[in-house]
């Protein structure tokens, strides 16, 4: 049979089928709206928890269905500790403690005895905090317990592996302009926050120049107590063992208060604007937002169903439906409530786009917010982002792992205990006018800061054409 003929036929069979369809049959989207479930119900599982004599915290939530367990260690020490004129210590610091070697072992050692016992090892330090990651058998989870406390306790910080972290810190602040994505988060942060809120502060050559191998011995030295520490395992393991490893490791590290300098309030210029930086590309990103609640706030939740109406789905939500869908404007586009714990989130909204289309996406994000900001959602967009959050809370308890390190975050950021589940009765409970006055007090349309990093001369609109103030910045 040719395909011609194939065809034909196909369609034929198409053209019989409907013929056969009654008019009032019920369309396959009605039919997945009438589908009912039971009411979805999660079995909390509580780990255990104690406190050593010198302030270490011990959670473990046992979860023998594999020979592994995940040690996950916090400690109170981030970035938003360092000196300002030294941004980057402290994610150097995080770096070398797994890279620069123990006292008692030569960092290629340390590399070794990792790989003897088939261990996935890293350390780190964030904004708020910094900590390590263990994942080995149980059977070497002694060692594993030891290389970590080594590297914590006591780090070489070696000379030789702090200049090759620089090296490499300085070859990416040379290609830190290379491309529109990687200009538009880094400068997008600092026109929110201001650029002296360490939030926005970010590694500079100078910066650098001015951190010392002694710098990073001080700010290990000050941050990383016993007291200020949380330890998470999960797996096989029992509490008891946890306990016997764990004071084993760091029961004999001595306490001592940590005086922390108080986290800046945010001092940005709130007034309306665009900000364009100029980069000879082919493509633009487009950021629009403004500074907006904390995880603490009573709308959190509220607001992440707001959100995945708006931008936070990459099937159903506005900005995905009428920037990539209907018109082929950009693959990448969404928005977002970015909320820390210890200062001020951010609402933002974004695409990516083509040169030529910069003015059209810039349009689109603006209307979309402002649409969100007027009318709130429907009922309809309600229900949907109800289903979607309420699903993928289930399966954040499906890991050992998520639930002990959820209650490591409470206990870490003093928070009530029922943090984790609360967003969850939200998800299921929200009505309409309840999330719409949300929207009011949370997203603000006319308090937008606008970023465009692209090529001005592709572009097909003007941007003094949107009616805010144009600030145009150079790139060093």
């Amino acid at each position: 049979m040719t395909w011609q003929n194939s065809w034909r036929a196909g369609a034929l069979v198409l053209v019989i089928a409907l013929a056969a369809t009654p008019a009032n049959a019920l369309t396959v989207k009605e039919k997945i709206r009438n589908l009912s479930f039971e009411p979805i119900e999660v079995t909390k599982q509580t780990p255990h928890r104690e406190t050593l004599p010198n302030g270490v915290r011990i959670f473990t939530l046992e979860d023998h269905r594999l020979p592994l367990v995940d040690m996950v260690v916090i400690v109170k020490a981030g970035s938003l500790y360092e000196p300002a004129d030294r941004s980057g210590l402290a994610s150097l610091t995080g770096t070398l403690l797994r890279t620069g070697g123990t006292e008692s072992m030569h960092f290629t050692e340390v590399d070794e005895k990792a790989d003897a016992i088939a261990a996935r090892f890293s350390t780190w330090i964030g904004t708020e905090s910094g900590g390590a990651y263990l994942n080995v058998h149980v059977d070497r989870l002694e060692d594993g317990v030891g290389l970590v406390a080594d590297a914590l306790r006591r780090p070489a910080f070696d000379p030789e592996r702090f200049g090759v972290e620089m090296a490499q810190l300085r070859e990416q602040i040379r290609r830190q302009n290379d491309n529109v994505q990687q200009i538009g988060r880094r400068e997008f942060r600092k026109i929110l926050y201001g650029e002296g809120h360490p939030a926005a502060r970010f590694p500079t050559n100078e910066s650098l120049d001015r951190i010392t191998r002694d710098d990073l011995v001080a700010f290990h030295d000050r941050y990383f107590v016993p007291n200020e520490v949380w330890i998470a395992f999960a797996g096989a393991i029992t509490p008891g063992r946890a306990r016997t490893l764990v004071e084993a490791a760091f029961g004999d590290w001595e306490s001592r208060s940590v005086t922390y300098p108080e986290v800046p309030a945010v001092d940005g210029n709130r007034s309306p604007e665009i900000v364009h930086i100029q980069k000879e590309s082919d493509q633009s990103i487009v950021s629009l937002g403004h500074l907006s609640i904390r995880r603490t706030d009573d709308d959190w939740a509220l607001m992440r169903l707001a959100n995945h109406v708006l931008g936070g789905s990459f099937s159903t939500s506005r900005l995905i439906t009428e920037i990539r869908h209907k018109r082929g404007l950009a693959y990448a586009t969404g928005s977002m409530f970015r909320s820390p714990y210890l200062y001020d989130g951010v609402f933002a909204a974004y695409a990516g786009t083509k040169g030529e289309s910069t003015g059209e996406v810039l349009g689109i994000l603006l209307d979309e917010v402002k649409k969100m900001d007027e009318s709130g959602v429907s009922a309809d967009e309600l229900e949907i982002a109800r289903n979607a959050l309420v699903n993928q809370e289930v399966f954040e308890y499906e890991s050992a792992q998520n639930i002990v390190q959820r209650l490591v975050d409470i206990d870490f950021y003093g928070l009530p205990d029922d943090h984790y589940e609360a967003p969850f009765t939200v998800y299921q409970s929200a009505d309409r006018k309840t999330l719409n006055e949300a929207i009011a007090r949370d997203l603000n349309a006319d308090g937008l800061k606008i970023l465009v990093v692209g090529d001005e001369a592709k572009f097909d609109v003007p941007l003094e054409d949107f009616g805010y103030p144009v600030r145009r910045v150079t790139l060093d």
